[in-house]
């Protein structure tokens, strides 16, 4: 039977359609699978994803590779490499690290994103995976076989990658690391100049790499000069360049290169800003500029008692508490702040050891008004002067004021057990715990000793069971619990305790003494 053109036409027609339509099925089937890999790796699920890729992939059949699915197998080329490079770093951080696994990893990652390449061979995150893939595989390769030079090549992928993207700071930072790794401080310097030029916030991260030093401080302040001369990120330049200065005690160049920066964008400027500024001029020399700074610090905040402090623990680092209370004593009349400023130059006071002029300051405020940190200071300072009936007093008035201060409540708990007041000190102590908002070894150290005391000692060793607990670097808490089940005759527990306090203090005489005894 002969079929006409027509009809020959429609059949072709039809599959055609038949072929388009399975072939956008498949796509859409394979590019959904995609999409639940890529949601596993968001929750760090990495088998799963990587499972999610390879199906993704095979349900491409392969006469839809070259002309339709090319774009889909590069993507699910690229996720795959990025997923198996993630295993292989668990691999690497696991407790018992797998050399061997994790480069046959590498070595897989490392085949897809050669296969995305071939796809799209100027795309930078493939170059950027791959030579992030080639350096773990030197690294293992070189702790695997010392004797044998490594056969890969991550600088050249690196400098593809950056040329490809030549301001992806990522990119630049990784490739820092790795020069840092080979030891090439020639092209480490270059680079940390280049990236301090085109993004000059990352000094502040760059500065605390182990591998940091004084010629990179000078390649990074080259970076950031040239940064102003290009008007990059003034900002944060200038006060990068601050910080560089200040670190070298050219204080004065700090303080002009940190004003610089404040009159740039000036509407963020908060208290931080104004109180570090005061810093800088203090440490230059300019006290009245210091001042007017802290002053305006303190005046702008939202936060009085944070930027109060703020100034009060930059002086007293500089030891230099006697500066800090001449300017608060200057300022008060400028603030109303008084409750806050008095509190605060009672403590330098109290730091200088000047008791009587702390107290009097502190004296002066509870006359005023009735103030729960005045009465807690008041009774540290009774606790300095062996005065335990004004200590208790004291403190107990800041429990009454503040119920909800767990310092309060250790302290007087101290003053009642110092007077051998072993109930309620315990008592005391046990509202303390209440009221702490995370687990404090000390406070329960307190509560352990008002019941030694009271000679309950499994309660006492319960205690400081819980104390080692928070503090296991303490071998005295297993030392009191030894002491403990001693006194109730549980010797081999106390044996066990005492042996553990001697692992962490071996020559410990009184843990010695306490082991020989329990033989």
């Amino acid at each position: 039977m002969i079929i006409s053109l027509a009809k020959l036409a429609k059949i072709l027609l039809v599959i055609v359609l038949f072929v388009m339509l399975t072939a956008q099925g498949l796509l859409l089937y394979s590019r959904y699978i995609y999409q639940q890999g890529i949601d596993y790796t968001l929750d760090n699920a990495w088998d799963q994803a990587l499972a999610s890729f390879y199906k993704s992939e095979s349900i491409i059949p392969d006469w839809l590779c070259q002309y339709y699915a090319a774009w889909d197998l590069y993507r699910i080329n690229l996720a795959a490499g990025k997923t198996l490079n993630q295993i292989g770093q668990a691999y690497l951080t696991a407790e018992e690290v797998d050399l061997p696994k994790a480069f046959d990893t590498y070595l897989s990652a490392r085949a897809h994103l050669e296969q995305a390449e071939r796809i799209d061979p100027v795309t930078y995150e493939v170059a950027f995976s791959q030579a992030q893939t080639e350096t773990s595989l030197e690294m293992i390769y070189t702790t695997l076989y010392p004797e044998k030079l490594p056969p890969y090549d991550p600088d050249t992928l690196y400098r593809k990658a950056i040329q490809l993207r030549p301001n992806g700071i990522i990119i630049l930072y990784s490739y820092a690391m790795f020069l840092a790794f080979r030891g090439d401080e020639e092209k480490l310097g270059s680079v940390v100049r280049r990236m301090t030029e085109t993004f000059p916030s990352v000094y502040g991260k760059l500065k605390k790499e182990y591998f940091w030093s004084e010629t990179l401080t000078s390649q990074a302040e080259a970076g950031l000069n040239s940064a102003l001369e290009k008007d990059i990120s003034p900002r944060e330049a200038h006060q990068a360049l601050a910080d560089i200065y200040s670190q070298s005690g050219s204080y004065d160049q700090a303080a002009f290169e940190y004003h610089a920066s404040l009159d740039i964008r000036s509407f963020t400027n908060n208290w931080r800003n104004y109180i570090h500024m005061g810093r800088l001029q203090y440490l230059a020399g300019n006290i009245d500029e210091s001042d007017s700074w802290f002053l305006k610090g303190l005046q702008t905040t939202t936060d009085f008692v944070s930027a109060l402090n703020s100034v009060y623990y930059f002086f007293k680092c500089e030891e230099q508490l006697p500066e800090f209370i001449r300017f608060a004593t200057g300022i008060e009349q400028k603030l109303s702040n008084s409750p806050e400023i008095d509190l605060a130059i009672a403590r330098a006071w109290m730091n200088l050891k000047n008791y009587p002029l702390a107290e009097a300051r502190l004296l002066r405020l509870t006359a005023k008004n009735k103030n729960a940190e005045a009465y807690y200071l008041l009774a540290k300072i009774a606790q300095q002067e062996q005065d335990l009936d004004q200590m208790e007093l004291m403190a107990q008035k800041a429990t009454v004021l503040d119920k909800d201060n767990s310092s309060y409540f250790y302290l007087f708990s101290e003053a009642l057990r110092r007077q051998r007041k072993y109930s309620e000190a315990e008592e005391t102590a046990t509202k303390a715990l209440e009221k702490s908002q995370k687990g404090n070894p000390w406070l329960f150290s307190n509560r352990a000793w008002t019941r030694w005391a009271q000679q309950k000692y499994e309660t006492a060793a319960l205690d400081w069971k819980r104390a080692f607990d928070l503090k296991p670097d303490n071998p005295d808490f297993l030392y009191r619990i030894a002491q403990c089940y001693e006194r109730v005759a549980r010797f081999e527990e106390a044996k066990t305790y005492v042996t553990k306090a001697l692992v962490l203090s071996p020559d410990n005489a009184s843990y010695q003494k306490l082991r020989q005894r329990l033989k």
